[in-house]
């Protein structure tokens, strides 16, 4: 195990059997306080962008003495159930209620206070105003639910799918790729903290540096005899940031953690930041649980739908179980002829994937009848890495060794591998296929790519810039109005025809590198695709990908190995499918939902019968 002298890590399954909560228990080793916390997450986009930054400062507070649970709301992250369940928001209040048992349970303090960030801090006032708490930190609180669904809405308004689903603009919201229900929504709309006081008297509210300070203060609490404290933070952008350009604020996570110390202590002054690194060990326990998945796997295939129940395991592994993943298993059936299927991170997204992606397709895959492992590379989601300058790095060097820990802890159960990932994660799959020989891989199957050679120093922001640029000039060919930009001279013709002469003579290289090494006339040539594909087929493994329509993943591939990807498609080692009108990570449940049945439905016809 990752050994630290101050705190250790604990992931737990906890709550309702057959409807359990995830979490992390965070603890000191010693010096411990008489009081725990518990971390209160967002919701929607919001949790997977904060997850980071939660558990830096969970491990923080572990650090000062003070035991903290983390944990996944009902419907959200690991834990069970989906957003569209009915009575979300008083799943989630009860979430929380059950936290604050287990984390009195594991601590063994009578005394527990709450932190919440966005709409979890909006609950987290809620939960104060039906019990005593030691204290409450409200970070960059929603003050009423109603103002939270319209910037959702705003959210969906902006995406690029809107039009193709203006029909559900009055009964579902969903944005950022996680929806709200008309319940959930009408539920919101009655919360308003102005009108709930706290039981509890020490709270400490850290305002956004983004919006005006009145607006978020709630003075009137302290007509109640709540004793109120603000803190002004900056960084609330590069926080909520996508994953890959988060920044942990550790400086504000510095000064919550001495409020609370002082708090607790009978004191109100906001101290001096504390050092961070990132190092623990992970001590599992409640490892595995079972639940029902009620989606549909394969509509229309020919699974037994019957045996519908899972069961998750929490999956520490590699060297001294500093790699963390969560194992998906059918509960009936245990697979043992199948491949099991590993999911590496899309991007810095912990292992949950965007928009949750990656657990609605474990454990639809798992319904299907096969073990899934979604994973966490080093330095993504809840897998150590010493340097924490490395910390967020989408593309992880060591991803083929890692990938391949992952298979020597699976080896035991399973007798061959299928590699998977979206974005990063299908750079990731590409490389194990190709790199690592000792391991029996059958296939990669590799879900809208963005690159197949990742190089220290590339951009993401940039990645690719000729075939993204390409795709978008493609797509706009067929509109009308972009030829009546053109012709009245409002486009950039210097930036197309730039563009066209890039990805022609790109096209042109890769076309007759192609057709000279099918002759034998061209030697190996570092990072080339068509030769690369060759090799992965000649080991027997098969060569899968799914893209997006909108995505340029399609034209990169055919750009760079268009000889090789026709010549295997006729040795059926190839397969390529497309999914119209999605976007790069599925954001619409539309679209994740026929992502899913995609890939069972290959699996099924592949690996099943």
């Amino acid at each position: 195990m990752p050994e630290t002298k101050n705190i250790e890590r604990m992931p737990l399954f906890f709550g309702t059997q057959g409807r359990s909560l995830f979490g992390w228990y965070h603890s000191p080793k010693n010096n411990r306080q008489s009081v725990a916390m518990v971390i209160c997450p967002p919701i929607g986009y919001e949790y997977v962008h904060t997850h980071r930054s939660l558990r830096h400062l969970a491990d923080h507070l572990a650090r000062s003495g003070i035991p903290c649970l983390r944990f996944d709301y009902d419907g959200a992250g690991d834990s069970a159930g989906a957003d569209e369940d009915p009575d979300r928001v008083s799943a989630w209040l009860a979430s929380i209620r059950l936290a604050i048992s287990q984390a009195r349970e594991l601590s063994g303090c009578k005394r527990l206070g709450l932190i919440g960030f966005r709409m979890g801090a909006t609950f987290a006032a809620m939960i104060a105003a039906e019990m005593d708490l030691a204290c409450l930190v409200l970070w960059a609180p929603c003050l009423r639910g109603r103002n939270y669904s319209r910037e959702m809405k705003a959210l969906r308004m902006s995406g690029i799918h809107e039009q193709q689903n203006s029909e559900k603009t009055d009964t579902i919201i969903e944005g950022g790729g996680f929806v709200l229900t008309e319940q959930t929504i009408e539920d919101l709309s009655k919360i308003d903290l102005h009108k709930i006081i706290p039981r509890q008297t020490k709270t400490l509210v850290v305002m956004r540096d983004d919006l005006a300070e009145a607006s978020q203060r709630l003075d009137q609490w302290g007509e109640h005899g709540v004793q109120l404290d603000y803190l002004k933070f900056s960084g609330y952008a590069d926080i909520v940031a996508e994953p890959h350009y988060t920044k942990v604020p550790f400086e504000t996570i510095g000064h919550i953690t001495q409020w609370i110390t002082s708090a607790l202590a009978g004191e109100s002054a906001i101290g001096a930041n504390r050092t961070v690194t990132n190092t623990g060990s992970i001590r599992p326990i409640c490892k595995s649980v079972s639940m029902a998945v009620s989606a549909p796997a394969c509509e229309g295939g020919h699974i037994n739908h019957e045996a519908a129940d899972i069961r998750e395991t929490i999956y520490p592994f590699g060297e001294n179980n500093r790699l963390f993943g969560i194992l998906s298993e059918p509960l009936n059936d245990n697979g043992e002829k199948r491949p099991a299927i590993i999911l590496a991170n899309a991007g810095s997204v912990h292992h949950i994937g965007p928009n949750r992606l990656y657990v609605l397709l474990a454990r639809n895959i798992s319904r299907a009848g096969f073990r899934c492992l979604r994973m966490d590379l080093p330095g993504l989601g809840d897998s150590f890495i010493d340097d924490i300058a490395r910390e967020n790095d989408s593309y992880v060097a060591s991803s083929s060794a890692d990938i391949e820990h992952a298979m020597q802890a699976l080896q035991q159960e399973v007798s061959s591998f299928v590699v998977m990932g979206l974005c990063s994660g299908a750079h990731a799959a590409f490389h194990v296929a190709l790199d690592v020989k000792s391991q029996p891989i059958v296939e990669c199957l590799l879900i809208n790519p963005l690159t197949f050679y990742w190089k220290e120093g590339m951009s993401l922001s940039t990645l690719p810039s000729v075939d993204n640029s390409w795709h978008y000039y493609k797509n706009t060919m067929r509109q009308k109005e972009r030829w009546m930009k053109l012709i009245r001279g409002r486009a950039d013709v210097k930036a197309i025809l730039k563009t066209i002469g890039e990805k022609t003579i790109k096209m042109a290289k890769s076309r007759i590198y192609g057709l000279l090494s099918h002759i034998k006339l061209a030697g190996p040539e570092s990072d080339n695709l068509n030769d690369d594909l060759k090799r992965i087929s000649n080991t027997g493994r098969k060569i899968s990908f799914i893209f997006s329509t909108t995505d340029p993943g399609y034209e990169i591939l055919m750009s760079n190995a268009k000889t090789a990807v026709k010549k295997l498609s006729r040795k059926k080692m190839i397969d390529i499918q497309f999914i119209k009108d999605a976007d790069h990570t599925f954001t619409t449940s539309e679209h994740r939902n026929e992502l899913v049945n995609k890939v069972v439905q290959h699996l099924v016809r592949w690996y099943y019968f």
